[in-house]
């Protein structure tokens, strides 16, 4: 699934309503989901917050992601989500899905080599599992291939925000491309 897929996804109840939308998702460097950014604006419980997929339980469905608590138990745990909204937002090792595509891909040794394109995810939308990198260099300019999620350092300095791969992985990359073309 694409990621705009995925971001369309709702957040309901144990009981199969809809409380709420998803408005990103935070990753993990190896593509799991950490966080869902969720309003409850179908509780009208005011502030999105962030909902921990492993600590509150989160399942895939198919219409959505659905915690393990009904509506009203999810009002009782709305202050501890609010309160670990700062916990979440800043934490160097996750990463949001939203701010991904477009992100530069880099080598290792300082050539860049394209973009990302989008985020996709295996069946159910449990976790990332590729990144589409579109190549921005010589006659490969604008080819498109996915890398495992995993394989891509990401990076986030002051300045700046960029994908990292090894110099191994973008010759194979860029090999692979040449031989499909």
């Amino acid at each position: 699934e694409h990621a705009a897929e995925v971001l369309k996804r709702r957040m309901l109840d144990r009981k199969n309503r809809v409380v709420g939308s998803v408005r990103d998702i935070v990753l993990n460097d190896n593509g799991g989901i950490s966080y869902l950014d969720v309003d409850f604006d179908r509780m009208k419980l005011g502030r999105p917050v962030f909902v921990s997929y492993s600590t509150f339980q989160v399942d895939t469905v198919s219409n959505g992601y659905a915690m393990s608590f009904d509506s009203k138990e999810i009002e009782e745990i709305y202050p501890t989500l609010l309160a670990g909204i700062e916990t979440a937002a800043g934490e160097d090792d996750l990463y949001s899905l939203k701010k991904m595509k477009g992100l530069e891909v880099w080598t290792e040794s300082g050539r860049r080599i394209g973009n990302v394109s989008d985020v996709l995810f295996g069946s159910g939308g449990q976790r990332a599992e590729l990144l589409y990198v579109t190549l921005s260099s010589g006659n490969l300019r604008g080819k498109g291939i996915g890398i495992p999620f995993g394989q891509a350092e990401y990076e986030k300095s002051v300045t700046e925000r960029r994908v990292t791969v090894s110099d191994d992985l973008a010759v194979a990359m860029t090999g692979f491309v040449k031989a499909e073309n």
